[in-house]
């Protein structure tokens, strides 16, 4: 739970359970037959099961010639296609702990750590589509934020806003397009629709 903070009442943990788990399957929808496809199998909970639990998944991905390969990585955040990777997030519980990009050209992998601003518990950080921006929480700064990646040059911040007391990580950002991300309106108190529109 966030410092200082009260319990969320378990509505909104359910609501952001479950925007996550909609998040996954509107990704796993919206690939196109013959595409490179990644999702998370084998899910079982990371805690005790109820309602708002957050279900730990095991990488899968399926390449654009129809073969699957199981990866030995588990995560409660969908793994994102970035380009001609495949990004994705271990985590222990609901910890985050590096980042791994798959080749699955090569059927290489590398790993690269997390960004240092990055709160391992609600950073919850999404990969633009070409994978060459990454957006996520500063929750202590009540910020939002964009870096370019690798390099982690920052791109764009908001400005500093109160936040809905909260004991679950927030929805990951959604990228519409390259250039074009949203962040999730119940993280913020009140709620609200924070949006950037970056340079190529």
């Amino acid at each position: 739970m966030l410092s200082g903070q009260k319990e969320q009442k378990p509505g909104l943990r359910l609501a952001l359970a479950v925007a996550i788990i909609l998040l996954g399957l509107g990704a796993a929808a919206a690939a196109a037959a013959g595409s490179l496809q990644a999702r998370l199998v084998n899910k079982q909970p990371a805690g005790e099961p109820g309602p708002v639990s957050f279900y730990l998944g095991q990488v899968e991905v399926t390449r654009p010639d129809g073969t699957s390969k199981l990866l030995p990585y588990w995560s409660y955040l969908e793994p994102q296609v970035a380009g001609e990777r495949v990004v994705f997030l271990p985590t222990r519980g609901l910890k985050l702990t590096r980042i791994f990009f798959y080749h699955p050209q090569s059927d290489k992998i590398t790993s690269y750590r997390l960004p240092l601003d990055l709160d391992p518990f609600f950073g919850c950080p999404s990969f633009s589509p070409d994978g060459k921006k990454i957006a996520y929480y500063l929750v202590k700064e009540r910020k939002v934020i964009v870096r370019s990646w690798p390099a982690l040059k920052l791109l764009k911040e908001s400005p500093p806003y109160p936040l809905r007391p909260t004991d679950v990580p927030p929805m990951p950002p959604v990228w519409t397009s390259p250039t074009r991300v949203e962040f999730d309106p119940l993280f913020f108190l009140p709620e609200q629709q924070i949006t950037f529109e970056l340079e190529n």
